[in-house]
């Protein structure tokens, strides 16, 4: 699988120090340059090209959505870490190439493994790559795609971190039970997807889905509903087995299409994705203050456990990953490392040669 090339990467070494929760949780969003966050988090005078030195004054961490749809070149890995802090993160999707075209086939992903982690090197260099997270389409089930994952786990260098998000029930629930959701989904009129959104503070009225609460009524699988349940199960407890087995991080989804469970299976980390539950697409959801402060309760409660948690908002629509994101912050009683409104755009700008060089301040400048 090409995984013998860079046999010993530089990890980050932030998560190898005792857990404190300023310096061991880590919130940022899937993403930075997106052009619907101009007005509510980007200043609208800003260029694009100074989307990410302008974020990296605000979040400790950002995961690179990009990687997903084309592996980045290894300029545009060096341009990153050049235009972060020292203590900044990063960590990237595995490219859609090999996980959901080739679905893990090691006939298959070889060379393409190889050229992403070569190319991701320059932020490996200088301690910025956090870990990688190979994200497995829907069609990706355990019955037929163990082998595929398993293999690909064996020959992975667990100096990198992984983390892995499933999105077939399959890894986590017995297969009768996916079978009778999957038969009750269908049943008109729902012919709509099962939605895992349990939590009673959620704002429900943008959720399509229909809620597992009132999917699962069959006595022998209604005890379902609860996350504890299905990891003390047989079928979720295969799967963590073989993610322990291989130094791997669970990756715990909110989302529609699995139950939100949390399950320490690397002491390193904890992998947490926010997508959230709305209308065309998932990630057009703005989560309420009374969902964030119950994951702020959760995550306080893992952090113990592990030595980083990792935390990042993929509902980017609207900027709504942001505004959670620095809500998030505020519920474990934590700071952005700058306030957005408080970015020093002068010293951006001029980092960049966007300005003159004897302008002295930006009251100047914005006075022109």
């Amino acid at each position: 699988m090409g995984q013998d090339v860079d046999s010993n990467p530089r990890v980050n070494s932030s998560s190898e120090e005792n857990p404190t929760p300023g310096k061991n949780l880590r919130v940022g969003t899937s993403g930075w340059s997106y052009e619907d966050w101009v007005g509510s988090f980007y200043p609208k005078s800003l260029p694009k090209e100074l989307y990410l030195l302008f974020y990296a004054q605000v979040f400790s961490t950002v995961e690179i959505d990009s990687s997903f749809y084309h592996i980045p070149a290894e300029a545009s890995a060096r341009k990153w870490a050049r235009e972060t802090p020292a203590d900044f993160t990063f960590t990237a999707k595995v490219p859609k190439v090999i996980t959901h075209e080739a679905m893990l086939d090691p006939t298959l992903i070889r060379a393409p493994l190889e050229t992403f982690l070569h190319n991701m090197r320059p932020l490996e260099e200088v301690n910025k790559m956090d870990g990688y997270l190979l994200q497995l389409p829907p069609k990706f089930n355990k019955m037929e795609h163990w082998t595929n994952l398993e293999t690909f786990l064996k020959n992975w260098n667990p100096a990198r971190k992984l983390a892995v998000e499933f999105r077939h029930l399959s890894w986590l629930l017995p297969p009768d039970v996916v079978a009778t959701i999957n038969a009750r989904a269908a049943e008109p009129p729902n012919k709509l997807r099962v939605d895992w959104n349990l939590n009673k503070n959620s704002n429900n009225k943008n959720t399509r889905g229909i809620p597992i609460a009132n999917l699962l009524q069959e006595p022998e699988i209604q005890d379902w509903r609860d996350p504890m349940k299905i990891i003390a199960g047989i079928t979720a407890r295969e799967t963590f087995s073989l993610l322990r087995d291989h130094q791997t991080i669970y990756t715990t989804v909110i989302e529609p299409l699995l139950p939100p469970v949390i399950q320490v299976t690397d002491p390193r980390a904890v992998y947490i994705r926010f997508h959230g539950f709305g209308r065309h697409p998932w990630f057009n959801y703005d989560f309420q203050l009374g969902e964030i402060q119950d994951w702020a309760k959760k995550i306080a409660a893992i952090l113990p456990q592990v030595k980083q948690v990792n935390t990042y908002w993929n509902n980017h629509f609207s900027g709504y990953a942001v505004k959670n994101g620095l809500e998030l912050l505020k519920y474990l009683n934590l700071s952005p490392k700058t306030a957005p409104q408080e970015v020093n755009l002068f010293r951006i700008r001029q980092s960049k040669g966007f300005i003159p060089k004897g302008q002295r301040s930006i009251d100047g400048f914005l006075k022109k």
